[in-house]
């Protein structure tokens, strides 16, 4: 099959014939290794697989992406994708894949383009059998003014488009087609011998689903298709139901964008982010900066968290961290619903929300939103807990969003106010007890200590969420969580009440909220080696099994721990690694195996216990490859680990791991040379002169005859 792919794909007789006429040549051609989310027909469960797709054989379809529409909201979406759009494709250009524009109804206007008229050109030819492809209908409802439920458009149009937007470029070696006629992708996919196709544009539940060359028709025609999921959105509405047509504040246009997305993911394509491309093209320009990067959004004045929390992150997370700062333009009208830069969020791994009260233009509300309806890491502190909600939402600007239910479907609370009271008494804080062990409260066990924050009533919290302190400014006043941790859309969310500026001058408050942002993060090697080091039994027992989460970055103090005198902590180490291996040594994990070997092999360089180079020695036997040859054979002369070393060879396929033995062989002392000889003959290899091992036993025996005594 000319795809690469890690998966078993089930192809039909159409698509394998289809794929059949590509020329041979293009197989050698480089591939790029992608991340493809895919969901459960069924459940909706994410799964994510690493997947090659050949350059060569591979083409980007732009869709509609016109440079206006009829509302004047959707316009300003459409050109809000243009600047990473064009990132994203010339990062494509570099890697060897093939653009296709394919703008309906506006094509005459490229009439005189080389690029259209090189698709033109190219010859007629025969069109694929289709196959059966008939996956349920879309969510319903589209295609409604996204200025807001008064639909200002549908009786005053904008305007009708008249081209693709012309910030797209549009290169050279580009090509432009009709997006109402299948076969000139046709023509060019036969001709090229492209076998996938990667979308990008609008509307994700119109034009790029239902075109003639749009991903529905494609695939019909036994094409592989995918979409890159933060390039492409929806038309549905904005604060009011598509389906209904009923008010509905909540629905916001990324709202109507997520829903269509996990609807792809589940029926018709898998999809994955634009920084793969652009990091696989090498055009990232901060590849060489490793750390996580996170984006701190601040668009409040009464808690001053602009300057808290930047000079938080200037002290404790800097070294680590990649920060980015963000704020609102103006704490009152004009621009305090405007927060410039939030195309940060492309690359962001974690956003720290500090908020009140705004409604952001849609334009940046779909960056805010994608980040956090796609289940990304979210730290939210304080006033966050309306970030996006007004006492009444019809205050709100045409062309701007709301959130109104933020508190209860990100957060997991039901935020009503604050007691007065405490406003000038502050409040008394304290850990759970129920939350022992939980990773954000280390340094903070048993803490006591009083916050000048008033108190937030949050309660009830949802089940979902774990709570971690409480606080109460009176003895006559119930309890208040003031801290917990909850999961939207499978992503981790933290949020602390606390968040006064003086909250930022005390230790307590600054460990919860650094430990929070670490957690938030994911599983840390902190918190790996802290759970296999604890004494309690679940505890270790539950650390080593989530070791495979974190990776490489866990080898070396795993492999640390595995000679530990407490033999009940070396083993749960060792079993750790053992997870962390062979997760890595799943199918389609390239590059998380690429990153654990080169731990292991750096190990082996290193002056470990004998016993933890053996178990080392065994785990690149099964997962090593050529990058770990040379560091084996070298102790094939060392008289403690070269049997273990032997072995890993025998077990590396491959002719470098071949020659690594023979090469062996003949350096080997009189009493080694069997051993080597019988991976030799093992692998296949004629070795003359040298006996086979035999078995020698250990003590004399006697053997009796058979028979009647």
């Amino acid at each position: 099959m000319s795809r690469i792919s890690t998966r078993t794909t089930a192809l039909g007789p159409t698509a394998l014939a289809f794929l059949a006429i590509a020329p041979s040549v293009w197989a050698s051609e480089g591939t790029v290794a992608l991340n493809l989310q895919r969901r459960d027909p069924k459940t909706g469960a994410v799964a994510v697989a690493t997947e090659k797709i050949v350059a060569s054989k591979t083409g980007i379809v732009v869709i509609d992406m016109w440079d206006r529409h009829w509302c004047k909201t959707y316009t300003a979406r459409v050109g809000n994708l243009v600047p990473r759009m064009n990132r994203t494709l010339a990062a494509a250009r570099k890697l060897g894949i093939r653009i296709v524009h394919a703008p309906s109804d506006v094509v005459d206007f490229y009439k005189d383009y080389p690029q259209r008229k090189a698709m033109q050109a190219i010859p007629a030819q025969p069109v694929p059998r289709k196959v059966v492809f008939d996956p349920p209908a879309e969510p319903a409802g589209k295609d409604c003014c996204e200025c807001g439920p008064a639909q200002p458009c549908k009786t005053t149009s904008f305007g009708r488009w008249r081209r693709q937007h012309p910030d797209l470029k549009i290169a050279d070696g580009d090509l432009i087609a009709d997006c109402n006629n299948a076969r000139e992708l046709l023509n060019l996919c036969r001709a090229r011998g492209l076998n996938t196709l990667i979308y990008m544009g609008v509307a994700s539940n119109m034009c790029v689903l239902h075109r003639q060359c749009g991903m529905l028709n494609m695939r019909r025609h036994g094409l592989a298709v995918i979409f890159v999921s933060d390039l492409v959105q929806a038309i549905t509405a904005n604060g009011l139901d598509p389906a209904t047509k009923t008010p509905d504040w909540n629905f916001t246009p990324a709202k109507g964008s997520a829903e269509i997305q996990r609807y792809l993911e589940r029926h018709v394509a898998p999809s994955f982010e634009s920084r793969q491309l652009i990091t696989a093209a090498g055009m990232d320009p901060r590849a060489d900066d490793k750390r996580p990067h996170v984006v701190f959004v601040t668009a409040e004045q009464e808690y001053k968290s602009a300057d808290t929390l930047r000079a938080f992150a200037k002290r404790h997370l800097e070294r680590n961290l990649r920060c980015t700062f963000l704020r609102a333009k103006a704490d009152r009208r004009p621009g305090r619903n405007d927060v410039p830069g939030l195309d940060a969020l492309y690359d962001a791994d974690l956003l720290v929300l500090s908020m009140r009260r705004r409604a952001l233009p849609v334009v940046q509300m779909d960056h805010l939103e994608r980040y956090i309806r796609t289940g990304k890491p979210l730290v939210a502190i304080r006033v966050s807990v309306v970030p996006f909600q007004l006492s009444d939402p019809k205050d709100r600007p045409d062309g701007h969003v709301v959130w109104q239910d933020f508190d209860t479907e990100v957060l997991g609370c039901d935020y009503r106010g604050y007691d007065a009271g405490s406003r000038k008494t502050g409040c008394d804080v304290r850990a759970v007890p129920e939350a022992k062990g939980q990773s954000i409260l280390r340094g903070l066990e048993g803490a006591r200590f009083h916050s000048p924050s008033w108190l937030y009533r949050t309660k009830p919290l949802a089940a979902t969420t774990t709570l971690l302190m409480v606080g109460r400014w009176s003895q006559d006043r119930p309890e208040e969580p003031v801290a917990w941790t909850h999961t939207y859309n499978g992503g981790r969310v933290f949020y602390t009440s606390l968040g006064h500026w003086e909250d930022f001058k005390m230790e307590p408050f600054q460990r919860l909220l650094l430990n929070g942002i670490h957690w938030a993060l994911g599983p840390s090697t902190g918190d790996l080696i802290a759970g296999i080091s604890n004494e309690d039994d679940e505890a270790r027992t539950a650390a080593w099994l989530g070791a495979a989460e974190i990776g490489a970055p866990a080898v070396k103090p795993l492999a640390s721990l595995m000679s530990d005198e407490r033999l009940e902590v070396g083993r749960a180490a060792k079993n750790g690694l053992w997870r962390i291996v062979r997760h890595a040594g799943r199918p389609g994990a390239d590059r998380d195996k690429k990153a654990v070997i080169a731990e292991l092999v750096s190990l082996l360089g290193e002056k470990a216990p004998a016993s933890v180079l053996r178990e080392v020695l065994w785990m690149l036997s099964e997962i090593g490859g050529d990058e770990s040859v040379t560091p084996i054979a070298a102790l094939l002369s060392d008289a403690e680990l070269r049997e273990d070393a032997r072995m890993a060879l025998e077990r590396i396929p491959g002719p470098k791991s071949l020659d690594a033995l023979k090469a062996g062989l003949k350096t080997a002392p009189t009493d080694f040379k069997r051993n080597i000889a019988q991976s030799l003959r093992k692998r296949g290899v004629h070795v003359a002169g040298i006996p086979c091992r035999k078995l020698v036993p250990t003590k004399k025996t006697t053997v009796k005859p058979a028979g009647p005594k």
